[in-house]
């Protein structure tokens, strides 16, 4: 076991699936993909990297990999629905509404759940009045007498 400032890292080889695996553990996050084939990295619902898996070890032979952890996360952190809901002020319901809808701009889906990167851009709705600051005044519209 590894210690930081902040957590307890495990360091474990799997033989049979042939996986080097660099975790905090009870951690929960999401599995990524990176550029390496090889590495995978999980993220934690605050957006903090929580572990690197290595797939492939034995196969890399001598050949050394280069991984940057900053490169792997984003500049924008991305959280889960409930976490994005809640500091954006809405309701997980009403937040996966738009994610259905494709409104949140840079919102991924990773199997059944969702990725929301804060702060949000959510793009308007074509549905609905147009908000009066949009509407066009006519300035020689017809008025009744009164």
């Amino acid at each position: 076991m590894v210690e930081t400032e902040e957590a307890q890292f495990e360091l474990s080889y799997d033989p049979d699936g042939d996986m080097l695996e660099f975790l905090v553990p009870g951690k929960a996050a999401v599995t990524y993909p990176t550029s390496n084939e090889h590495v995978m990295v999980r993220i934690d619902s605050d957006g903090r990297v929580v572990g690197v898996m290595v797939r492939g070890v034995s196969a890399m032979g001598e050949a050394p990999f280069d991984l940057k952890l900053s490169s792997i996360v984003a500049s924008k952190r991305k959280v889960t629905t409930s976490v994005a809901a809640r500091e954006m002020g809405i309701s997980v319901r009403r937040l996966q509404a738009l994610l259905q809808q494709g409104r949140v701009e840079g919102a991924e889906r990773v199997g059944r759940d969702w990725l929301v990167p804060l702060p949000a851009e959510v793009r308007p709705g074509l549905r609905g009045p147009q908000g009066v600051a949009k509407r066009k005044r006519n300035k020689f519209a017809f008025k009744a007498p009164a």
